[in-house]
């Protein structure tokens, strides 16, 4: 999994684009190989006024699944890393998930329907060889 930090005013400085891999590494690790990428965007909202500036969004497309937005909005930038790492961690795991679970549906229901079938194939020959076994 590749992991891209896009800043908006000036260039990305090598601590952040090691923290936001570390962050997003420990929060995904367990779905890297499903990821192909992360995009983090990094954009100061209020300019150098201060407050709640920071917002961070993570964009993470998941093959065959769509993409994962999400996106957070606090003043200390390792702090809204964190955030939206956990966030994009619990994000990705109910789709991921969600499908999985849907898949494993299909999987019962055609089970039962092929078992439901097989029982009235056998209650169907069942039916027919007991009139034969009777009249001997």
């Amino acid at each position: 999994m590749k992991v891209f930090v896009h800043r908006n005013q000036g260039e990305v400085r090598p601590v952040l684009q090691q923290f936001a891999e570390q962050e997003f590494g420990a929060a995904l690790a367990k779905w890297t190989h499903r990821l192909p990428r992360v995009d983090i965007f990094v954009r100061d909202v209020n300019g150098p006024r201060g407050g709640l500036d920071q917002l961070v969004r993570a964009v993470i497309p998941l093959p065959h699944h769509g993409t994962v937005h999400v996106q957070e909005r606090h003043h200390p930038l390792p702090f809204v890393l964190t955030r939206v790492a956990q966030k994009a961690q619990r994000a990705v795991e109910r789709v991921l998930l969600r499908k999985k679970g849907h898949a494993i549906r299909q999987q019962q229901r055609a089970a039962r329907f092929v078992d439901s079938h097989r029982r009235a194939a056998v209650g169907a020959i069942q039916a027919t060889e007991s009139p034969a076994e009777a009249d001997t």
